[in-house]
């Protein structure tokens, strides 16, 4: 009779502790023995720096004129670039800044009196001060 009522039997768990310890990798060496971190770097390799360069500048007068100058400016990193306007008076000191793509565009009223007839000069300096080539386009603004 005694057999029917036991003592439930208790379970022993035991007890595990995890430590969890960061530390920094900045100066751990790598399997390989190189110092530093081993991981590649993310995204594609920087891109060599080559000089700037203007394509189809052009000028289109759109009437009594005010001309629509445009073009593109080839770089490894065409956007922001300021691109500067020379020659012709009325434009000289004029800039204009690129696109991501490197496109460029601006309107620009030049006197009809013939004072602003002549060459309009472009020019634009890259991140690493590298100058493009002076493209021109020759305005002859009519009335």
């Amino acid at each position: 009779m005694f057999g029917l009522f036991r003592r439930p039997r208790t379970r022993v768990v035991s007890q595990n502790r995890t430590v969890l310890r960061l530390e920094s990798l900045e100066w751990r060496d790598t399997p390989d023995g190189t110092p530093g971190d081993p991981t590649p770097p993310v995204g594609p390799p920087p891109a060599p720096n080559v000089v700037p360069l203007i394509i189809g500048f052009a000028a289109e007068e759109i009437g009594n004129g005010l001309f629509l100058i445009s073009g593109t400016v080839a770089d490894e990193y065409p956007n922001g670039l300021t691109v500067t306007f020379g020659g012709v008076t009325s434009a000289s000191g004029l800039t204009v800044t690129t696109t991501v793509s490197g496109a460029f565009s601006r309107t620009v009223q030049l006197r009809t009196d013939g004072t602003d007839s002549g060459f309009l000069t472009a020019i634009t300096v890259d991140d690493h001060s590298q100058t493009s080539q002076t493209v021109q386009v020759f305005l002859d603004p009519t009335a």
